[in-house]
């Protein structure tokens, strides 16, 4: 229309550009609100099972780690997508019990722990929690310390990757640090606990990156601890400290490790060994 009119002299050029401009813009806003509507649309699905699974979740009566009187496997085995299949025996870990478990390469000992939290789902057979009256309760998975094999550090300083930026626990940084064989490595820290992680600059060996996130676990108080070789890249004099200060609480700890020495694998009250029973 803008064309038509000036070449019948009757508006000036400039008028044809600002309406080709104001067409465009309309077109965009047209273009982006069609984009929007199908996002909308192709995701309604989605929201749809996030509703009902917090309705569920909501339905069910989910308890604080500290409710946790023991964990016990039933009839339990776990078959991977290559067909292979772990089965458990049945085992019971009781509340303030501070186990071993241990087994040959490959018999499930890192499976059965993403099994017990809820990572994984069994196969067939259970995992039970159980509160201090016997009655099966929905455990928090949330309030259960993990560490696994392959941690992960962040890029901020050695106190935020500690604490995790709660300011609450600076606190009780000192203690924990010394609790965790860390005071000689953060002395030779250019910054002390304020020294950086650099992702891309590795300045920390794997023991002292173990020892970081160790420490994260206990800050936080998680009244079970389960450890996945948490202390494999620690000199045995060092673990042997971790672990016995670990021990002295009344927390229940699962420590997943092998290659101890016997003065170490004396700390703990409980030892399962898992068997190849593929």
């Amino acid at each position: 229309m803008a064309a038509i009119l000036f070449f019948n002299h009757q508006i000036a050029f400039g008028v044809v550009i600002a309406a080709g401009n104001f067409s465009t813009a309309i077109l965009s806003c047209l273009l982006t609100t069609t984009t929007a509507l199908t996002r909308i649309q192709s995701v309604q699905g989605i929201n749809q099972e996030l509703i009902k699974l917090q309705c569920v979740r909501k339905d069910k009566s989910v308890n604080n780690s500290k409710n946790i009187y023991s964990i016990s496997t039933c009839n339990l085995s776990y078959s991977f997508k290559n067909g292979e299949t772990i089965t458990y025996p049945d085992v019971t870990i009781k509340k303030g019990e501070k186990v071993l478990l241990y087994g040959d390469s490959g018999v499930g000992k890192s499976t059965l722990f993403k099994l017990i939290l809820g990572k994984l789902h069994p196969t067939k057979g259970k995992i039970i929690f159980k509160d201090k009256k016997g009655q099966i309760i929905s455990p928090d998975y949330g309030q259960i310390g993990y560490i696994p094999q392959d941690g992960i550090l962040f890029p901020t300083t050695i106190a935020n990757n500690i604490t995790m930026f709660n300011g609450r626990l600076k606190k009780m940084l000192s203690s924990i640090i010394r609790k965790n064989d860390f005071e000689k490595d953060i002395a030779g820290m250019p910054n002390g606990v304020d020294t950086e992680v650099d992702l891309d600059v590795n300045i920390f060996s794997g023991g002292q990156k173990q020892k970081i996130i160790l420490a994260r676990n206990e800050i936080y108080d998680f009244s079970i601890i389960m450890a996945d070789e948490a202390t494999s890249a620690i000199d045995a004099k060092s673990s042997y400290r971790i672990l016995k200060n670990l021990m002295s609480s009344n927390k229940t700890v699962i420590v997943i490790a092998h290659n101890l020495n016997s003065a170490t694998k004396q700390l703990f009250s409980k030892k399962i060994y898992l068997a190849n029973k593929r």
